[in-house]
């Protein structure tokens, strides 16, 4: 296998810059930017690092940095992963623009001028993409979910692509504990497990960005512009699907936030997450996937000030407080649908016994359950009661 040297002599790159990813931009691209003609060969870069290549249509072309952001040269930078994939490039397909993007190789066609900068930080960007994005953009989408807004710029440039404008934040948790992912021995293990299976396990279309919280674990899904909201739920559907399957026996909470059209929004999306998941597990302990759209209502409803929750239940519910079997008749019912056949199997109780307790309840709240916005009211007041109960205002 020809070493590094070798390649660029046979392409006639005499000219070319090449940049040792590790030795150069990661440790300080900006300082590159300074001197941008760096002598080639300068470095000599090892087989798993980047190199970068000019290109025009068609051939290889040498031209150095300075050439570039002065227009001079091509107007366009293809960077490879290794000198082995230059070389297999060059021999096999001539055609460089055209068979790059057939072969998964990351182009990045640039203005006419850019600064020295600019360059420079786009090339990173475009160089951490090509190595592992799912690896080293994990940490600024963490900082961008968390409201920092120097993290919020980094990805906006770095994910400027016409094919994605939308982003998913979904949550995953192995049980209603506070056991931390990373140190707990129980869970370890498992979110070890669940991490490499989202990132490796070709669950979406495009690579997800991953890192673990507190009590849960994070991916930031990346969609396609066109993607509908029943695509993108149907895809994130079929893949949590296959996780249950992966990881059966244990159970696995899901909850997906507000979507995301830029990183700006991203904050939004993540804190829309986690209310989803602590929200919806007051409700619901047996689902595994949980949309943000579906549970907004309830999360509008126990984010009010729980002294007006508390005052609404009372004027609202009055002495029906005092009686349990009431109350849950009430729940059931207006839950199935108003059909008296199904609250009765669901409380284990006579039809006729239901009859008598719906009766009892419209006497006793001075309404009547036939007015369906009676019962879109008391479905929302139902909502407040329950999580007053569940976090210990209210004893029912």
């Amino acid at each position: 296998m020809p070493n590094l040297e070798m390649v660029l002599n046979e392409l006639n790159l005499a000219g070319a810059d090449v940049l040792a990813l590790r030795a150069a931009l990661d440790r300080n691209y900006s300082s590159c930017a300074l001197n941008t003609a760096c002598p080639p060969f300068e470095h000599r870069p090892q087989d798993d690092e980047m190199v970068l290549l000019f290109a025009t249509e068609g051939n290889f072309y040498g031209g150095s940095i300075q050439d570039y952001l002065n227009a001079k040269g091509p107007r366009c930078i293809c960077v490879f992963q290794s000198a082995r994939d230059a070389w297999h490039i060059k021999d096999n397909h001539p055609g460089l623009l055209s068979t790059a993007e057939q072969n998964g190789i990351a182009l990045l066609k640039m203005p006419e001028k850019v600064s020295a900068s600019c360059f420079f930080e786009q090339f990173s960007l475009l160089s951490v993409l090509q190595r592992s994005s799912t690896e080293l953009l994990a940490e600024p989408f963490k900082r961008t979910c968390h409201g920092d807004r120097m993290a919020c710029e980094q990805l906006s440039k770095s994910l400027d692509r016409n094919d994605i404008e939308r982003f998913e934040c979904i949550l995953f948790n192995f049980s209603e504990s506070n056991a931390n992912p990373e140190t707990d021995p129980l869970n370890s293990k498992m979110y070890s497990a669940l991490k490499s299976e989202i990132r490796e396990g070709r669950l979406f279309p495009h690579a997800p960005f991953v890192f673990t919280e507190e009590h849960d674990l994070v991916a930031i899904v990346p969609f396609a512009s066109n993607s509908t909201r029943k695509q993108i739920e149907d895809a994130i559907t079929e893949a949590v699907i296959k996780l249950e399957k992966k990881f059966d026996g244990r159970q696995l909470y899901v909850s997906v936030g507000a979507y995301s059209t830029s990183p700006s929004s991203l904050e939004h999306s993540y804190s829309t997450a986690l209310e989803t998941l602590r929200t919806s597990l007051v409700f619901d302990n047996k689902s595994v996937l949980r949309f943000y759209s579906d549970w907004r209502t309830h999360i509008n409803i126990v984010n009010t000030p729980i002294e007006f929750q508390l005052i609404a239940a009372k004027e609202v519910f009055g002495d029906l407080l005092h009686d349990k079997k009431l109350l849950a008749t009430l729940y059931f019912y207006l839950h199935c649908s108003e059909s008296l056949t199904q609250t009765a199997l669901r409380l284990d109780i006579h039809i006729n016994t239901v009859k008598n307790r719906i009766a009892k309840i419209e006497e006793c709240l001075s309404c009547d359950l036939k007015d369906e916005n009676v019962r879109f009211a008391l479905r929302m007041d139902l909502i407040s009661l329950v999580y007053l109960r569940h976090i210990g205002k209210i004893e029912l």
